[in-house]
């Protein structure tokens, strides 16, 4: 789950999930070709832990995603100013295979 830098932030973020997703649990989705990895909506491009902006993208298939943000906002390759903070941790998320309408499905069951 995600959790915003801030209580305020975090208690409105959940709310606005509610009303405009029907659901306050958080997923996230991509494509992965053999060549490729398409983020809609979740790419980081440029982004600071605290941030979490949402972009559009496509980068080469590295094997590797990391989260860049606290919404996991998701990029191909680690961020200089995270490097410089703490790092990141490696993690084992569950993933599921299917289209969006599925991995709805799911988050709105959770």
């Amino acid at each position: 789950d995600e959790i915003a830098p801030t209580k305020l932030w975090d208690e409105w973020y959940r709310a606005y999930r509610i009303w405009s997703l029907g659901r306050s649990s958080d997923i996230e989705s991509i494509e992965i070709t053999e060549a490729e990895v398409i983020y809609p909506w979740n790419y980081s491009f440029l982004n600071f832990y605290e941030s979490s902006i949402h972009y559009s993208g496509r980068q080469n298939w590295t094997g590797l995603l990391y989260s860049s943000t606290w919404n996991h906002m998701l990029n191909n390759k680690p961020q200089v100013p995270i490097l410089l903070r703490d790092g990141y941790r490696r993690m084992e998320p569950e993933i599921y295979y299917g289209d969006r309408d599925a991995a709805e499905e799911y988050a709105r069951g959770l």
